[in-house]
C-alpha cells in the first residue's frame, strides 16, 4: 500500500514540478545534474528502467502498471495478446516464419508469444540488460541487445517490428521521431510495423511518459498504410504496412488461453 502511495506522490510532484518550471520558464534539471546523466525532462531512461527491472525483476508489475497487483496486470497482458492477434489479422500478417524485432522487450513476455507464434528469428531489444541473464536463460536460442535503439547494429530486412508500451517512455518528440523512422528503414519491403501508444490529442507529459496523439504516428510514417487505433490494455495500438505490401496467404491463429498463461507462468517462476 505504501509504495503505491509514494509512487503516485512521486508521479504527482515531477507533474507539477514540471509545469511550473514550464510557465516560468526554468530550468528542468536538478541542481547537480550533466548533460550526460539527464535529458531534458531530468529523466535517464536507463538508469530509470535498470532500477526498476531490478527492483521489479520478472514481475509484471515491472514491465506493466505499478499501481495494480501482479494478477490483474498478467490479466491485463494475457487479454492483450488476442488485440495483437487482431491487429494482424486486420494487415493480414502472419508471424510464422518471419524475420522479428521486438523493441522494448522487457521481461520476454512477447518474446514467449512471437515464439509461440512461430517466428524464424527474433531479435529482442531493449534499453538496459538488467533482465537479460532471464531471457537468455529462458530464451538461449534467440537474440537480445541492450542500447539505444538509434546506436545499435541493425540490419534492414525485418518483417515485423513489435514496438510495445514502449513510445511513451520516450519523452522528446524529435527522437521518437527519428526512432519511427529508422524502424521504417529496417523493415522489409513488405514489413509490419506494430507500435502501441497514448491517444490524446493534447500532449502531456508526465515524469516518464509523454502523451501523444496518434497523428504523430502517422505524420512521422507518412506514406505507410495503417489501421485505426484499436484500445490496447490501457493504451491504443495500430498497425502501419510498407507500401504496396503483398497481404499473407496464411492467418494468425489465435492462441489458446492456457498456452499463453503458460508463458505468463513461466516468467514468474523464473
Amino acid at each position: 500500500m505504501w509504495h503505491r502511495l509514494v509512487a503516485g506522490l512521486t508521479w504527482r510532484y515531477h507533474a507539477l514540478v514540471r509545469r511550473v518550471r514550464a510557465l516560468t520558464g526554468a530550468s528542468t534539471r536538478t541542481r547537480n545534474s550533466t548533460p550526460d546523466v539527464l535529458d531534458s525532462s531530468g529523466y535517464d531512461p536507463k538508469k530509470y528502467w535498470s532500477e526498476r527491472h531490478n527492483r521489479f525483476r520478472h514481475s509484471f508489475r515491472g514491465v506493466g502498471n505499478i499501481s495494480r497487483s501482479e494478477d490483474a496486470n498478467i490479466q491485463d497482458y494475457v487479454a492483450a495478446v488476442d488485440t495483437i492477434g487482431d491487429v494482424l489479422r486486420a494487415v493480414a500478417c502472419d508471424p510464422r516464419g518471419k524475420a522479428v524485432l521486438d523493441i522494448g522487450c522487457g521481461n520476454g513476455f512477447w518474446t514467449g508469444i512471437l515464439q509461440k507464434w512461430g517466428v524464424a528469428s527474433y531479435t529482442g531489444i531493449d534499453i538496459t540488460d538488467a533482465l537479460f541473464d532471464l531471457l537468455r536463460k529462458r530464451y538461449p536460442t534467440l537474440q537480445f541487445m541492450a542500447g539505444k535503439f538509434q546506436q545499435l547494429p541493425l540490419r534492414p530486412g525485418f518483417q515485423l517490428v513489435t514496438m510495445i508500451d514502449v513510445t511513451q517512455h520516450i519523452t522528446d518528440d524529435a527522437e521518437l521521431r527519428e526512432i519511427l523512422k529508422r524502424v521504417r528503414s529496417l523493415l522489409s519491403e513488405d514489413g509490419v510495423f506494430v507500435v502501441t501508444f497514448w491517444n490524446q490529442e493534447r500532449p502531456q507529459e508526465v515524469f516518464y511518459e509523454t502523451f501523444r496523439p496518434f497523428s504523430f504516428y502517422t505524420d512521422a510514417l507518412a506514406g505507410m498504410t495503417h489501421t485505426q487505433p484499436a484500445r490496447f490494455r490501457d493504451k491504443f495500438i495500430a498497425a502501419f504496412c510498407q507500401p504496396g505490401r503483398r497481404p499473407d496467404h496464411d492467418s494468425i491463429e489465435p492462441l489458446p488461453r492456457r498456452s499463453i498463461l503458460e508463458i505468463a507462468n513461466q516468467i514468474l517462476v523464473a
